[in-house]
């Protein structure tokens, strides 16, 4: 307990001196827009190895085996792809936001429209690590805790550092925690390789043959992933926020490419230390990850304990300060440090409480994907390598971002009733819209 206290203290000393230097709107929003390599690699780092990535893939690689992989496969070739295609001429359009991005190609009703569905769909990520927030925390001596109190603390703490600096605090917090983060994963891999603390193993506990493919997790099953998750990864609103803070679109592309090789391997690492667990100890009933960290050597277990937390709050801050500056900015026009700082509180206030409703980490990570990728991702990459030879018809463009989002939120709302397919349907028909509406429009 006394060392989450330390490290509590840690940020907020980082968080107060951002705040009592009272941060420029540029700073806040963008970090001032001068971060090298590092600060890119390391936030971006940090912002995709949240909950999902970690406790989320461990658990599933205890259902499904070696499947689970796939979520994270997937986001390592969004995140190529990103590196490749679309990165640097991003990172030229100098955007604050993806909204602000759909203003600059499209139009400034299609920011606002962008704006509402990214606010929507981003809301649930934010609540996905709010929601498992209590697992980290127990880690820390304290069994007892219950998960809405779990997630009070994690979402108070997120929230308050994350209102003192705005993305500034969130950067400079980030480069501290993506060394945690890696620290730990790299000793709990050597621990789980030579042994050691309460680590016993079954004599005869052979892991499951390698399988990307099984009876649980089939060819549809992966359509959606890569869909869903690799389009969120390409072109997503946390993920993308990172080549903003770039000195350059040179250091935007280099960090996003490095990234996402670190993504890959960091895939493989977590998926085998969820399939290694569900082996060795079948009867667990804990997350693979914390139930790991349990039978660590104590230093180890320190440090596995800090680097779990700093996986919680370096994905959960970027989230939540991207959805705010959205909403605050590109919703209501509020570009003022004072008016996003209370943007940040109401919606972490919300993402607390969609996190109470008790959806699994998955689960919520999926559905905010499946409403964002084909409502916003699809028709704006669309538009972002049309933009230098096509003009863009606005109402045609607004209809594809609209049947896409529609189709992603109806397959949320009601999965009973639709196929677990119909967000993808909705990506090839925003697809297609897109098309038709750059097609009749060039320029001569």
């Amino acid at each position: 307990m006394a060392l989450l206290l330390i490290y509590i203290a840690i940020l907020g000393f980082i968080c107060i001196r951002d705040l009592t230097r009272k941060p420029a709107a540029l700073d806040f929003v963008v970090a001032g827009r001068n971060q090298g390599v590092w600060g890119v690699y390391a936030s971006l780092m940090a912002t995709m190895l949240g909950a999902s990535a970690t406790l989320g893939v461990a658990e599933s690689a205890t259902k499904i085996g070696w499947s689970a992989m796939w979520w994270l496969v997937a986001g390592a070739i969004g995140l190529l792809l990103q590196a490749g295609i679309l990165t640097s001429s991003i990172a030229a359009f100098k955007p604050c936001s993806l909204p602000e991005l759909a203003e600059k190609l499209v139009s400034q009703q299609a920011k606002r429209v962008v704006a509402i569905i990214i606010g929507v769909a981003w809301i649930g990520i934010v609540a996905a690590q709010f929601y498992i927030g209590y697992e980290f925390i127990k880690l820390f001596s304290i069994p007892a805790l219950s998960r809405e109190w779990g997630v009070v603390i994690a979402g108070a703490i997120t929230i308050c550092y994350t209102m003192c600096g705005g993305q500034l605090s969130v950067v400079r917090t980030d480069k501290l925690q993506v060394l945690l983060i890696f620290a730990a994963f790299i000793a709990a891999a050597i621990a789980l390789t030579i042994g050691g603390g309460q680590m016993s193993f079954e004599a005869n506990a052979t892991l499951p043959q390698f399988e990307l493919l099984n009876a649980r997790f089939g060819l549809q099953e992966l359509v959606l992933v890569l869909f869903a998750a690799g389009g969120a990864f390409f072109l997503g609103p946390d993920v993308v926020s990172r080549s903003f803070i770039a000195r350059t679109p040179r250091i935007a592309k280099l960090a996003t490419l490095l990234a996402a090789i670190s993504f890959l391997i960091f895939g493989v690492v977590i998926t085998y230390m969820g399939v290694w667990d569900s082996t060795n100890y079948p009867s667990s009933k804990d997350n693979p990850i914390i139930h790991i960290g349990a039978l660590l050597p104590f230093p180890i277990k320190l440090l596995f304990s800090l680097g779990l937390i700093s996986v919680l709050l370096s994905s959960a801050n970027t989230c939540l300060i991207n959805c705010a500056i959205i909403v605050g900015r590109d919703i209501f026009g509020c570009g003022s440090v004072r008016s996003l700082r209370m943007a940040v509180l109401v919606l972490g206030l919300l993402a607390m409480l969609l996190a109470f409703l008790d959806y699994g980490i998955i689960e919520l990570l999926l559905l905010s994907y499946s409403i964002y990728t084909p409502g916003v991702a699809i028709p704006l990459v669309v538009a972002l390598l049309a933009c230098r030879k096509f003009k863009i018809n606005q109402r045609v463009w607004l209809a594809a971002v609209i049947i896409g989002g529609a189709c992603g939120l109806a397959s949320a709302i009601a999965p009973t009733v639709f196929p677990k397919l119909f967000p993808v349907v909705g990506g090839v028909i925003a697809f297609a819209i897109s098309i038709v509406s750059i097609k009749h429009n060039s320029v001569e």
